[in-house]
């Protein structure tokens, strides 16, 4: 009998310390994979990718709370965020492909169809073009975590109300996101659609200002720490449907031209910089037929803030009808352009972005800082 019970004595120690040792070997591997993966995270969008309301403040947030990653782009700031574009017209060029390959992300947060809700292109040509380039991202990565944000609402210069056109595509993503995700590659949908006021949250009617860039900021934090821990974000809730409303056409000179081709993109060539080398421009074009949209980025390469900079751009063959980030005012055969409240002073080694969608052709760009 005594030898019996110590039988079972020393089988019960060993039980215990084989589940004791299985506990250690799954644990440990999964802490230092954790610790030591980075994950590359592509920002697709338009200008409000590009123009920087939320993105730092995004990435410094998920920084500061323990997760690695990295913003990746071939865009000045590393994004992909490029002012005036359209998502469908995107879609037709294939270019995806060639930003893709040169970041290899490991996710890509898509904000993507604002200029295509302006020129009303309707929510199935949208879905349309995203499905395009879900199918770009899965052939650059097989395994990619795609993460779809519903465009926010806009009234344009405060004056056409385009929120129903946003609503529509609000209304129909997640039904479409449904369908084209996969176990291995998810697509998941962040609502930045409800709760966001064009008329108090932008500066504009378009692009947000310090209270919807904060409000565009956490929902993106919500859905992304999540996904990074490996968990299922909050699904969204489609939006309550309303009535479109009678839309009041802006002036001419505040509608984005219609695009009916795919933008080519060239770099429009640098004339000039200051005299004393404190602003630096770095300038790209997408033109079409017709029109363009110009997209800029002021560098201060001094050692002190610069603040009330102006920049003076010569008119030559083209008009500018809109413009985000920036204020234009006419002088004579110049365009001056200025900066917001917001991005009025530019710190040492640090950058502002801005851009303006015109008509006619604008083959180079003569400018002065003052």
């Amino acid at each position: 009998m005594k030898k019996k019970a110590i039988k079972k004595l020393f089988a019960q120690i060993l039980c215990m310390l084989l589940v004791v040792g299985t506990f250690v070997q799954v644990k440990e591997p999964v802490a230092q994979v954790k610790a030591a993966e980075i994950t590359k995270i592509m920002p697709l969008g338009d200008s409000i990718t590009d123009c920087d309301f939320w993105r730092t403040m995004l990435f410094n947030k998920l920084d500061k709370n323990g997760y690695h990653v990295q913003s990746v782009g071939t865009r000045y700031g590393n994004h992909e965020g490029h002012s005036g574009m359209l998502v469908t017209d995107l879609a037709k060029t294939g270019q995806l492909a060639s930003w893709l390959e040169a970041s290899n992300p490991d996710m890509v947060m898509m904000l993507f169809g604002t200029n295509d809700c302006w020129c009303d292109k309707g929510a199935k040509a949208i879905l349309e073009a995203y499905t395009t380039l879900i199918g770009l991202m899965r052939e650059n990565n097989p395994n990619m975590i795609i993460v779809v944000g519903k465009v926010t609402p806009l009234i344009p210069n405060f004056s056409s109300d385009f929120v129903y056109r946003a609503e529509e595509l609000a209304l129909a993503i997640d039904g479409w996101a449904r369908e084209i995700t996969t176990n291995q590659s998810p697509v998941y949908v962040v609502d930045q659609f409800t709760g966001f006021d064009a008329m108090t949250d932008t500066y504009d009617g378009v692009h947000p200002n310090d209270a919807g860039s904060i409000k565009m900021c956490d929902k993106w934090y919500a859905a992304l720490s999540q996904i990074l821990d490996g968990k299922q974000p909050a699904v969204s809730e489609a939006p309550a449907v309303s009535e479109a409303p009678a839309v009041s056409e802006a002036p001419a000179v505040s509608e984005a031209p219609a695009v009916s081709e795919a933008p080519a993109v060239s770099e429009a060539p640098v004339v000039s910089e200051t005299p004393a080398g404190q602003l630096t421009l770095d300038t790209s074009v997408n033109s079409w037929s017709s029109g363009f949209t110009f997209s800029g980025s002021i560098t201060n390469n001094s050692n002190a803030t610069v603040s009330d900079w102006k920049l003076v751009i010569k008119k030559k063959d083209f008009e500018i009808a809109n413009a985000w980030c920036v204020e234009v005012t006419e002088t004579g055969d110049s365009y001056i352009i200025t900066p917001m409240s917001w991005n009025n002073a530019i710190a040492s080694k640090s950058y502002t972005t801005f851009g303006f969608q015109g008509m006619g052709t604008i083959d180079n760009v003569s400018y002065t800082f003052s």
